[in-house]
């Protein structure tokens, strides 16, 4: 016996859901044949569609949620070394810190001091940043960008192409500056007018160049000249960086 079901409705050719409304047949259009019975109620059918639709919704989510994450994930590591790859802004000191993300959109930062103390793992750390917030990321060392043009002379690519790209890119992160002479000495013309090319078009479309180095402004400007050192204080906020040399504490 069907509880709460009325005695009209125990005939055999009515079917009751099991939460107790009548099961309508499915019949075929325009007549009175019975197609098939549903297994349950319309209105407990258009439940479960729901349910099942939004369960497909949630899953969906979480494989796109989960193709970003691969997709981030991989561009870290494509933009980042390796060395530096767990290096996270919240890894920073606090005023370090503020001064990077506090900075106006087209301003970059120059981090300058002995070796050792930090300036790639804080520079990977703010470059991890900008690639979470979707900006496009290029990070080279100076000396290798600068063997990679002169590369192009025999090797038969372009030389433009190469400078394009990082003129173009949204946030340029270029290694050890001058690093390739020593205090006092002088840069070569070709380094020279390679570094201003770069720095020169980044500032007139106000896109931001991030430098480290060892040497001071007043040192930079001998080894390259005094314009190379008036452009960087003027594009970039200068950030001296001192401490002991973590190299050798680890070592």
């Amino acid at each position: 016996m069907l509880p709460n079901v009325p005695r009209a409705l125990w005939k055999s050719e009515t079917r009751v859901c099991a939460c107790g409304a009548v099961i309508e047949p499915i019949r075929w259009v325009d007549s009175e044949r019975i197609l098939h019975w549903p297994g349950r109620c319309k209105e407990c059918r258009n439940r479960e569609k729901e349910i099942a639709q939004a369960v497909e919704r949630n899953l969906a989510s979480r494989r796109s949620r989960r193709r970003k994450a691969d997709t981030l994930r991989s561009r870290i590591a494509e933009k980042i070394p390796q060395l530096f790859y767990g290096a996270h802004v919240r890894h920073l000191s606090q005023p370090l810190r503020d001064r990077m993300l506090n900075l106006s959109s087209e301003k970059g930062i120059l981090l300058y001091g002995p070796p050792g103390v930090g300036k790639s793992y804080s520079m990977c750390a703010l470059l991890r940043h900008y690639i979470v917030q979707g900006y496009s990321v290029e990070r080279i060392v100076y000396d290798e960008l600068c063997l990679k043009i002169r590369h192009t002379y025999t090797s038969g690519e372009s030389e433009l192409r190469l400078v394009r790209q990082h003129q173009s890119v949204d946030k340029l992160l270029i290694e050890d500056i001058g690093t390739t002479v020593g205090i006092g000495s002088q840069e070569s013309n070709f380094s020279l007018r390679i570094f201003l090319l770069i720095l020169d078009k980044r500032v007139e479309n106000l896109k931001p160049t991030f430098i480290t180095t060892n040497k001071s402004l007043d040192e930079l400007g001998k080894s390259f000249d005094e314009r190379v050192a008036s452009r960087l204080t003027a594009a970039c906020e200068v950030i001296p960086v001192k401490g002991r040399d973590k190299r050798k504490w680890n070592s």
